[in-house]
This record gives structure tokens, C-alpha cells and sequence, in this order.
């Protein structure tokens, strides 16, 4: 994976969380790697209650963790 950190933006219906470019928000071409890593990113952060604007760190095609910040 090119960027080892993602932060989650505000949550927005399941469909369109899934149906996204990674990389480049304005692009309308969205691989099936795009997908799959959208799919695992929301399991994780279903799983573990990560809320929105939470840092994921990614390792090798695998979430290793989570960073919340508070003000």
C-alpha cells in the first residue's frame, strides 16, 4: 500500500464509503482493491467502535491500528 496512515471522514451512506477512490476523491475510477480495502477498513472500525476522523495505520494490506485524537 502506498500510504501507511488513512483518516476516516465523516460518515456517509455504507454504499458510497465503499464505491470510492482511496487515492484520489475526484476520480471516478475505483478499482476492486479500492472496494476490498473499503470493506475491510469499515469491518475494523465496526468492530472496534473507531469513530470518524480516527487515524488508521496500514501495514502490508492490514490495518495494525487506530489513533483517536480528542480536543
Amino acid at each position: 500500500m502506498a500510504r501507511d496512515t488513512f483518516i476516516l471522514g465523516p460518515r456517509r451512506r455504507l454504499g458510497r464509503r465503499l464505491v470510492r477512490n482511496r487515492y484520489n476523491a475526484e476520480s471516478r475510477w475505483v478499482t476492486l482493491g479500492d472496494i476490498w480495502l473499503n470493506l475491510k477498513e469499515e469491518i475494523y472500525c465496526w468492530w472496534h467502535r473507531v469513530p470518524s476522523g480516527a487515524t488508521l495505520r496500514w501495514r502490508d494490506g492490514h490495518i495494525t491500528s487506530h489513533e483517536t485524537r480528542r480536543d
